[in-house]
């Protein structure tokens, strides 16, 4: 039997650590980048604002055997996610599989960590305002605002950290402006397949099918990006 959801009720201090990543996070791991590498961004997005504070504020990280797997959702934003990434990808140049073994390392190392931590952060967001009040008018006001937060996390990461060295978003206005257009039709899609199975698992594994075409597709190697 899966373990059954912790009720989340977000206080005012959820509120302000979900600002706080959703600006202050994509700006700290761009000015980083350029100094050390992804390496560093990437542990305290991942290590601090996806692990520690989901855990510390939410009491689990919602990994457990969905209780429905919500297939319509599932399967849609599956389609979607990798619609966006072939477009992104006609615009790009392959790294035509330069370093086999890298690409490799990234498609087992990178994709899984990536694809289990990164929406950890996003639903956080999204609850620290959507569940601040039980009911009525603010209830829906914050769950508005709640999308708004989670959408300014998930395009300001893209705009100021991954779109550094990533190839999906490629380099021309047409694959930007396809890019965030579809990202922003899907970011919302994660809190619905939330809401419907009770748990990470199925929008880990969409992404994982994501990152998979974005590796694969663009032969890409994170490791030259990680130090330097």
């Amino acid at each position: 039997m899966s373990e059954m959801p912790r009720e989340f009720h977000a206080t005012n201090v959820d509120c302000l650590i979900a600002i706080l990543i959703a600006i202050g996070l994509p700006i700290v791991c761009g000015l980083i980048y350029p100094l050390t590498g992804a390496l560093l961004p990437l542990i305290l997005y991942y290590g601090v604002c996806c692990v520690g504070v989901v855990k510390w504020r939410r009491g689990s990280l919602e990994y457990r055997y969905p209780q429905n797997w919500a297939l319509l959702v599932f399967f849609g934003m599956i389609a979607l996610s990798v619609l966006q990434q072939v477009i992104g990808l006609v615009f790009t140049t392959p790294q035509a599989y330069q370093d086999l073994a890298g690409v490799l390392l990234t498609l087992f190392i990178w994709v899984p960590i990536n694809s289990c931590m990164e929406q950890l952060s996003w639903i956080y967001c999204f609850d620290a305002f959507a569940t601040r009040f039980p009911d009525g008018r603010k209830k829906v006001s914050f769950n508005v605002i709640g999308v708004v937060i989670m959408l300014m996390l998930v395009g300001l990461i893209h705009a100021f950290f991954w779109a550094k060295f990533t190839p999906a978003i490629g380099t021309s206005p047409s694959s930007i402006v396809i890019f965030f257009a579809l990202q922003f039709i899907i970011t919302p899609l994660y809190i619905v397949l939330y809401r419907k199975t009770h748990s990470m698992v199925p929008l880990a594994l969409v992404h994982v099918i994501s990152d998979v075409v974005l590796v694969l597709g663009a032969g890409f190697n994170i490791l030259p990006f990680l130090i330097f």
